[in-house]
């Protein structure tokens, strides 16, 4: 007769080897097999995670990509013909103020779109 090491129940040993009894022994390895189960699906599920992400960055990269191709104006260029057309310097004329909302408008487009 042994002692069982984890419920200290005395039971009858296969051999020296034996340190557990067979109920101890089968409910140790039913919670392994949950815990592998357990940690499978959780796998699976940030792999599921992975594959998303890795498409949404795709879709954006795409989408900035058209976003660089159809900007024809990049934000430092735009800055620099606001100094140019502003009204300011062209004695308030409404030409000046129309390109300066084109300008704005652009503005913004190019900082919500980057």
């Amino acid at each position: 007769m042994k002692k069982c090491q984890t419920c200290n129940d005395y039971f009858d040993e296969l051999g020296e080897w034996q340190k557990i009894c067979k109920p101890c022994f089968a409910k140790s390895k039913r919670a392994e097999k949950a815990r592998e189960q357990e940690l499978e699906n959780e796998k699976a599920g940030f792999l599921y995670t992975i594959g998303t992400l890795n498409r949404r960055i795709a879709e954006l990269e795409a989408e900035l990509l058209c976003l660089k191709k159809d900007n024809v104006f990049n934000p430092d260029l735009i800055k620099k013909i606001r100094v140019l057309a502003h009204p300011d310097k062209h004695n308030g004329s409404e030409l000046s103020h129309n390109v300066s909302k084109v300008l704005n408008a652009l503005t913004q487009k190019t900082n919500t779109c980057i």
